[in-house]
């Protein structure tokens, strides 16, 4: 079966050379760090600027800002946003952006074509978390008078999804086999409104992450199927920076490491903070936002399994070759 073709597949098919390119002339990091370790713990770089999009999986990043934990641990953030992990690759290798938060899909991609970005900080587990209903944080939706019962129901279906080759892409291919169907069978469309898309008869079924299951709730002409995991189940997404950047600022990149998973911790114990940190991040309503499902924020350092997990299920889908499938050690800070 013949998919379109990814955007992202273009950002890092050619381009790949150019960013890298960008980085070596631009030097990758802030003009105010000293190329070093300072040997007294402090960060070499203060000021630092850090990428989030509009999404519960960027709470990390929002409440280590509003929480004062970059503060604490010597750092002056600025917060700034963008709307896909790709887009900010170009910004990290020009050093406008320091920390960047990206799914697992768009680093390892970008590591495999030599654009030398690494993993910093843990972001959110792609596990189904604990909820109750019948959504959890990442749910695949038919229409009412659907016949499908399961993901395994989808192996001869449509889907829409915002982007082939992505990482929800994975994860909907991954649903469906686990279930028993064959996802190689398949049809995946890509789609600006993958709801409107879904009522419209264009697609059999679509997905959406939260708040957008808790809103789709109160649409009578869906249901929901199923909840299905992100990533493997390993950890889903994560801050990004250039290995240059991290070489050269190591105790700047421990004090944002710290800063993350200390918020990361408020994030899965403080509903109250993840809703208020959501509300101002993603500009939603704090009542819709209150009865959202919120996905498990990683407590623990990126680690290899996770890596592992990433590039095997890259390498099923045929997103990576053998050949050019990175290390996982080779990705890490």
């Amino acid at each position: 079966m013949k998919h379109l073709h990814s955007r992202r597949a273009f950002l890092f098919g050619s381009a790949g050379t150019a960013l890298a390119l960008t980085l070596t002339a631009c030097g990758g990091g802030s003009s105010t760090g000293s190329g070093g370790g300072t040997g007294d713990g402090a960060p070499e770089t203060k000021d630092i600027t850090v990428g989030v999009f509009p999404s519960f999986n960027g709470l990390g990043g929002a409440i280590a800002n509003t929480s004062g934990k970059f503060t604490d641990k010597g750092l002056t953030p600025k917060v700034t946003t963008f709307a896909t992990p790709a887009e900010a690759t170009p910004q990290l290798l020009g050093g406008q952006v320091h920390f960047a938060l990206m799914d697992m899909t768009v680093p390892i991609l970008a590591a495999s074509r030599g654009v030398p970005l690494v993993m910093v900080a843990p972001g959110t587990s792609g596990k189904i978390p604990e909820h109750s209903g019948d959504i959890g944080f990442v749910n695949l939706w038919v229409r009412k008078d659907s016949p499908f019962q399961s993901p395994k129901d989808l192996t001869d279906a449509t889907v829409a999804v915002p982007q082939i080759n992505s990482q929800i892409w994975q994860d909907v291919r991954a649903a469906i086999d686990a279930d028993g169907g064959d996802s190689s069978k398949t049809k995946f469309m890509e789609a600006p409104n993958t709801i409107a898309a879904l009522k419209a008869g264009q697609a059999d079924a679509t997905t959406t992450a939260e708040p957008g299951g808790t809103r789709t709730l109160t649409d009578g002409d869906l249901r929901p199927l199923a909840p299905i995991e992100s990533a493997g189940g390993a950890t889903a997404y994560a801050f990004v920076a250039t290995r240059q950047f991290v070489t050269a600022n190591p105790n700047t990149v421990k004090a944002f490491v710290d800063a993350i998973i200390e918020a990361n911790k408020i994030a899965n114990s403080d509903k109250a903070a993840a809703v208020a940190a959501a509300a101002a991040l993603m500009n939603a309503p704090a009542d819709l936002l209150d009865k959202a499902i919120f996905p498990t924020f990683v407590e623990e350092p990126v680690s290899q399994t996770d890596l592992t997990t990433a590039i095997e299920r890259m390498q099923r889908y045929g997103l990576l070759t053998t050949d050019n499938a990175p290390k996982p050690e080779a990705l890490l800070a």
